[in-house]
């Protein structure tokens, strides 16, 4: 047999009241030592612990303030300079403007990368009227040598150019080249 989920309402039957309860009460003469002794030497312990814990911190602090102090000291150390480091550091500089001034500047390569051009186009206009060879194969090497110094020119003024770039850095930074 099945329960109608929508059977209708119907009256239930009261409920007995609860059954009433006396209540005890305790009374004690004396508070338990044993109690008291337990409390005492929990207190004991935390106070230890907390204690402990002070002096632990105490110490972490000196050490971490030690270490502190001592880094800044380094570091005072290293970037001061002498006044012969810097005045050494500032011939070097003038030096290395000096040989930057008399090196060919970029136009001045420009100008042989284009007479280097003319000339190996007339060299080739040259070789097609003269059809010869061995005249026309020497003057191909002469425009190569030719060719050669400027690109180590060109090399040699790249390189100067980062020497002095860096030693710009250094003195900008106060560190020893």
């Amino acid at each position: 047999m099945t329960v109608d989920p929508d059977e209708p309402t119907r009256r239930l039957p009261p409920a007995e009241p609860p059954p009433v309860r006396e209540r005890r009460t305790v009374v004690s003469g004396e508070p338990d030592r044993a109690w008291a002794v337990a409390m005492l030497d929990r207190l004991r312990s935390l106070r230890t612990a907390v204690a402990l814990v002070g002096v632990v911190a105490v110490a972490a602090l000196a050490v971490g303030l030690w270490a502190l102090l001592s880094e800044q000291a380094d570091d005072d150390e290293r970037r001061s300079a002498s006044q012969a480091r810097v005045a050494e550091l500032s011939d070097r500089v003038d030096e290395l403007e000096a040989n930057v001034r008399d090196s060919a500047s970029d136009d001045a390569l420009a100008t042989m990368r284009d007479r280097q051009r003319q000339l190996d186009e007339r060299l080739t206009a040259l070789e097609e009227q003269v059809g010869d060879g061995e005249s026309v194969a020497s003057l191909q090497d002469d425009v190569g040598q030719v060719g050669a110094g400027v690109e180590q020119l060109t090399q040699t003024i790249e390189q100067l150019e980062q020497r002095v770039d860096e030693l710009e850095q250094q003195a900008a930074t106060g560190a020893a080249p």
